[in-house]
């Protein structure tokens, strides 16, 4: 159960801790900028990995109580709906989420990959057009 619930726990801890930091600093020169952009970053992955795995974390320590001191499947496993679904929800669902918004997230936050994504679809998009309709004549 230890293995389970410290990791989270101590990354949630790591996150709060950061998050005050970063609201209580004031950066003046540019470096100093971009090392707050780069935390606030890592601060917004670390914040997203937390909400997708919550649902798992809750599951998990869930069931270590109902194993320790309970029969399983105990008061929160009777429900049909927790007994077939909890897992699959919490672990495939969720998880699948955070690899889905973690591109996203680098999208918004990182500008030079930005900017190569627009030039690579915006190339890809005038490659097809070329194909499409100056082949045709």
């Amino acid at each position: 159960g230890i293995q389970i619930g410290i990791p989270p726990v101590l990354c949630f801890i790591c996150f709060v801790l950061c998050t005050i930091k970063l609201s209580l600093s004031t950066p003046t020169e540019a470096s100093a900028q971009r090392n707050k952009r780069a935390a606030v970053t890592v601060t917004m992955f670390t914040g997203l990995f937390l909400v997708c795995n919550l649902p798992y974390f809750v599951v998990k320590i869930s069931e270590i109580v109902t194993v320790n001191f309970y029969s399983y499947p105990g008061p929160f496993f009777s429900l049909k709906f927790m007994y077939w679904y909890a897992w699959p929800v919490s672990r495939i669902i969720f998880s699948s989420l955070n690899a889905a918004l973690n591109p996203v997230l680098y999208y918004f936050r990182v500008a030079g990959l930005r900017i190569w994504i627009t030039n690579f679809f915006r190339s890809s998009a005038l490659s097809l057009t070329s194909f499409f309709f100056e082949g045709s004549q």
